[in-house]
């Protein structure tokens, strides 16, 4: 899992590719995968989602922060 920043705008990602297409957009690498510590409660609620959609994860629209972590914990 990666997690970079631009500005306010905070993305998680899987896919290498993924990663660096958005450092050649400006994002900044935040965590890498040596540090993944995988503390779900310290994303923001766009980065949990984003995460779910990249694990496959459906009916995520409407949960709420605590909804998304307990599912994500669920699919690990």
């Amino acid at each position: 899992m990666y997690r970079l920043i631009r500005s306010n705008i905070e993305r998680v990602v899987n896919d290498e590719h993924v990663r660096d297409s958005l450092i050649k957009q400006g994002y900044e690498l935040i965590e890498d995968p040596e540090n993944t510590n995988k503390n779900l409660s310290d994303l923001t609620v766009e980065g949990l989602k984003e995460l779910a959609k990249e694990k496959g994860i459906e009916g995520i629209s409407k949960m709420k922060k605590e909804e998304l972590i307990e599912v994500l914990k669920g699919g690990q």
